[in-house]
Formats: C-alpha cells, structure tokens, sequence
C-alpha cells in the first residue's frame, strides 16, 4: 500500500521524490564562497493568467558553517519574487511574523529549501519575465542572488 501511494504521489504533476518542479531542465544553479543556489520553475513559458511555481534550494557545499539571515520569524533565509507577480499564502503558514532579524547558520553540506508559487497582478503582461532567488547570507551586501528569467506568452 506504501508503494502504490508513494507511486501515486509521484505522478502527479509537479511532483517528484525531491519536490523539484516537473521541468527540471528550466533551472539554474550557481556556486559563490562556498554556497550552491539552485532555482528550478515548473516550465519556462506560461500564459498571462498562469501561477509561477518555483523551489529553491541552498547547499553548502563547503567544510565550515554559513551564517545567513532571517528578516522576520517566519523567513526561512531564502527569498524570492519577480515583478508584477505576488507570493501565493500556503494553506496553515502563519498571518503573523514577529519583526525580528534571527541570525542562523547552514552547515557544511546541508540544504535549506523553499517552495513558493508567484500569482500574476492582475495579470503578467508578454515578453520576458525574471524569476529573482536570494539566500540572505550574512549582510545584504554580501546575499546570493540568482536571476532565472521565462517567458509569457
């Protein structure tokens, strides 16, 4: 029963045994001081009216531990957003945040990962678009951005 439900949860679009976006060809990974950001989106064209779906995850890669930072008690270090769309509220995530700065640390070799979906206002408008992932280390001069663009159409 625990295969055919694990099988099941597979299938489903959008899915897979790492919770990476069905089209994992439409990523981007880059590696600075230590740290891999890598964003992945569902595809790379969508229609005007379509939510973006978007994971990023932050590894480090090396022997010592990474401090990075926490705007509010809700912010797991990682960032994301592209303009003209709105972060989409998960079912059961927090209407509060205290407005504190939590200062933590990634060790060597683990992973933090977010999964958000963008809504476009009211809707995206043709062309080019940019997804912007940040993992918010140390000061903000110092954070890790990765720009992965898609298209509307």
């Amino acid at each position: 029963m625990k295969q055919l439900v694990l099988t099941f949860a597979l299938l489903l679009p959008g899915c897979s045994e790492k919770g990476h976006a069905s089209d994992p060809t439409h990523n981007l990974v880059q590696e600075q001081n230590g740290v891999k950001l890598s964003v992945t989106l569902d595809k790379s064209t969508y229609a005007p009216t379509d939510d973006v779906v978007v994971h990023v995850e932050a590894t480090n890669e090396g022997q010592t531990p990474i401090a990075y930072t926490g705007y509010n008690s809700c912010d797991p270090g990682l960032n994301v957003h592209s303009t003209g769309y709105k972060r989409v509220k998960k079912p059961g995530e927090s209407d509060f945040c205290a407005s504190v700065i939590v200062d933590k640390a990634l060790k060597p070799q683990e992973t933090i990962a977010l999964a958000v979906t963008l809504h476009p206002e009211p809707s995206a408008s043709t062309g080019s678009h940019t997804v912007q992932a940040i993992f918010q280390r140390g000061k903000r001069e110092e954070h890790m951005k990765v720009d992965l663009p898609f298209e509307v159409n």
